[in-house]
């Protein structure tokens, strides 16, 4: 049986293809974010410290905690297209949220202690099918 050179072809097409509807995706994401910290400002971010984020939590502060890494898509769209939007921000504010932010990019003992200790082994979160 012979094989046709086709085949080959158009899958090499078609991995390029992915590679540059990625790319695309990517450079369109981060523009959206560079767009969007120049129309609100200061980033309400701080990076991830356990025992600062214990410490507001005792004193009844509220926290929002977000694990995320720089090859994460799912975590750059939810970054930008959910947590970046000005209704979700005042919503969020309302009471004096304070945000953490654990970067997972270069790995790091602690995020990886801390989301262990949720159940995950990184980002980004997945849906649990049963509840804790």
């Amino acid at each position: 049986m012979r094989h046709s050179p086709a085949r080959p072809i158009a899958t090499v097409a078609a991995a390029a293809a992915l590679v540059l509807f990625g790319s695309v995706a990517i450079n369109k994401i981060e523009a959206t974010a560079a767009a969007a910290s120049n129309q609100t400002g200061d980033e309400p971010w701080v990076d991830y410290d356990a025992t600062t984020i214990e410490s507001a939590i005792e004193a009844g502060n509220p926290v929002f905690v977000s694990f995320a890494a720089d090859w994460c898509i799912p975590c750059k769209v939810n970054e930008r297209g959910v947590l970046a939007d000005d209704e979700v921000l005042t919503a969020l504010n309302a009471n004096g949220l304070q945000w953490f932010r654990g970067d997972w990019t270069q790995r790091n003992e602690a995020i990886r202690a801390e989301l262990a200790r949720h159940g995950r082994a990184g980002v980004p979160p997945l849906p649990r099918l049963q509840p804790e």
